[in-house]
């Protein structure tokens, strides 16, 4: 039988939401998870840090021995640790990637350098792009290709709508916000003749 620690294509979202409610308030979840994250030294007090990425990897990697028995065989040998690299990379957009966010016209400004949006940050390199991975609650599509993965959190996050939402306490909200930005990366947000009533109202303005 599974341990409820192990990463399984059915748990993963359960673990990342049980994981996110932890950051913002340890009292919201069981003690035996709360134990548990403590156990690894997983500190509640900061959300996206070198030192959370290698954290979590090691949590996850240790638990990551028990696999679901239906998985398909590629899913079954996808590295835990690579796995796991993979979900903080889609968090990191959701966190930061608005600083990347091309968010002036007339380019004045040079755009931050964000370390955590690089896959290399999280050990992730060239090699591992054509790799097929687990998206976790990455809104749209179950599984890709690291090089998918990427255009998708780049194309929502850093295109030119600054989406800042992860500060927000009810992850049903977060959710919502998701659903509507990532399957369409982004795009088809507004149709044809609300941008021309925007641009009215700009002009107008």
């Amino acid at each position: 039988m599974d341990s409820p620690f192990s990463v399984t294509g059915e748990n993963l979202n359960y673990i990342e939401e049980l994981y996110n409610s932890y950051l913002k308030n340890p009292e919201s979840i069981a003690e035996e998870w709360r134990s548990y994250f403590r156990k690894h030294g997983l500190d509640s007090t900061e959300v996206i840090t070198s030192e959370y990425h290698k954290q979590a990897e090691t949590l996850m990697a240790e638990k990551a021995k028990s696999k679901n028995k239906n998985a398909t065989a590629e899913s079954s040998q996808v590295d835990p640790v690579k796995q796991v690299a993979v979900l903080q990379l889609i968090n990191a957009y959701r966190f930061r990637g608005h600083r990347r966010a091309n968010l002036d016209p007339l380019n004045q400004y040079e755009r931050p350098k964000v370390p955590e949006l690089s896959p290399e940050f999280h050990g992730l390199f060239r090699e591992d792009m054509g790799k097929t991975f687990n998206t976790g609650s990455l809104q749209g599509v179950e599984e890709a290709t690291l090089e998918e993965i990427l255009n998708i959190v780049k194309s929502t996050y850093c295109q030119n709508i600054g989406a800042e939402y992860m500060h927000i306490v009810e992850t049903s909200e977060k959710r919502w916000i998701q659903q509507r930005l990532e399957p369409q990366k982004g795009n088809g947000l507004l149709d044809d003749d609300r941008r021309k009533q925007l641009l009215r109202c700009l002009i107008a303005a």
